[in-house]
């Protein structure tokens, strides 16, 4: 949710958080998840702004140096993970939903390598194929993270 993205949450941490992200990878969770609009944690972690807010919504600055080297590497391990570049929310990718200059350099030397899969996929989806009765919940998620 953007008003929480890079949000003081108390004593905890700051979101995006390499600790939590790091601790959640060697948990296994899983890199290609979707939520409710379909963005998975990269579509999240790309359309962020990257700036602090108050307990009113309102913009305070942005992010240090700091904490924008962690959405570096941050982004980096959920490459090194296995995350979707290709992965489509509302007809973006992640990519797309860049806004920040750092997120769109990585993002340019990481280009999309489809694989049959993912082509595949998209197709179905394209297409509008009706596939829930036909393959494993599985591969019914791959479809919709495509």
């Amino acid at each position: 949710m953007e008003y929480h993205n890079c949000t003081d949450i108390g004593i905890v941490t700051d979101f995006p958080s390499l600790p939590v992200v790091k601790l959640l990878l060697f948990c296994r969770a899983s890199i290609n998840a979707i939520d409710c609009h379909h963005c998975t944690p990269l579509h999240e972690l790309a359309a962020n702004r990257y700036k602090h807010f108050d307990y009113h919504g309102e913009a305070l600055e942005y992010c240090s140096d700091e904490e924008l080297n962690d959405v570096e590497i941050i982004f980096k391990l959920f490459v090194d993970a296995g995350a979707h570049l290709d992965a489509v929310a509302g007809e973006l990718t992640p990519e797309d939903c860049a806004e920040h200059e750092k997120l769109k350099r990585l993002f340019r030397m990481h280009p999309i390598q489809l694989s049959l899969k993912c082509i595949c996929a998209r197709m179905i989806q394209n297409r509008e194929l009706n596939y829930t009765d036909c393959i494993s919940k599985h591969l019914q998620s791959f479809i919709q993270l495509h």
